[in-house]
């Protein structure tokens, strides 16, 4: 439920960003892990919950099934399932399994997906949710690419930096 975000870093600089992506990819599903506003799948007790993830990169895939396997270890009467998503169909996916009643419990999404699915009223308000500390740590230009309304509905955990490389002799 974050907005999408692609992180290329220095070779050097990598298991410092890779630190930072996983304990903000954890901060991010341990909340939306209290916050789910769908049905789970009870069996003997256990709760299972549906975590669609999209990430790509073999680095975050392998971080968050990680993250999943500590969460899974951590709680085992409320249990994650790893779904693999993708970028190329997810807002079709998400949309058709909403309307069908069949959707992820957890979603790693787009902004603009968040506005859609949160004004069809398919996502839980988590403004209830979020401690503040979370809320001071994260800058507010970020609070709102997933604020709608009156609501929270996802939590941003990375940013895309966006850098423009220009000839000065040029500019000038």
């Amino acid at each position: 439920m974050a907005p999408r975000i692609r992180l290329r870093s220095h070779p050097r600089s990598r298991p410092r960003v890779r630190a930072r992506l996983v304990a903000a990819a954890a901060t991010a599903l341990g909340l939306l892990l209290t916050g789910c506003s769908g049905e789970p799948e009870e069996a003997g007790g256990r709760i299972t919950l549906e975590f669609q993830s999209l990430a790509w990169q073999q680095e975050s895939i392998e971080a968050n099934k990680e993250l999943v396997k500590e969460w899974n270890a951590a709680h085992p009467d409320v249990q994650v399932k790893y779904v693999q998503g993708s970028w190329d169909s997810v807002h079709d996916q998400l949309l058709t399994s909403f309307e069908g009643g069949e959707a992820p419990d957890i979603i790693h999404d787009a902004s603009d997906d968040l506005a859609d699915f949160a004004y069809g009223g398919y996502l839980a308000d988590m403004e209830e949710l979020l401690p503040g500390r979370l809320k001071s740590d994260i800058p507010q230009r970020s609070w709102e690419t997933a604020t709608f309304g009156d609501g929270i509905y996802g939590v941003p955990f990375l940013q895309e930096p966006r850098v423009l490389i220009a000839n000065a002799k040029w500019l000038k």
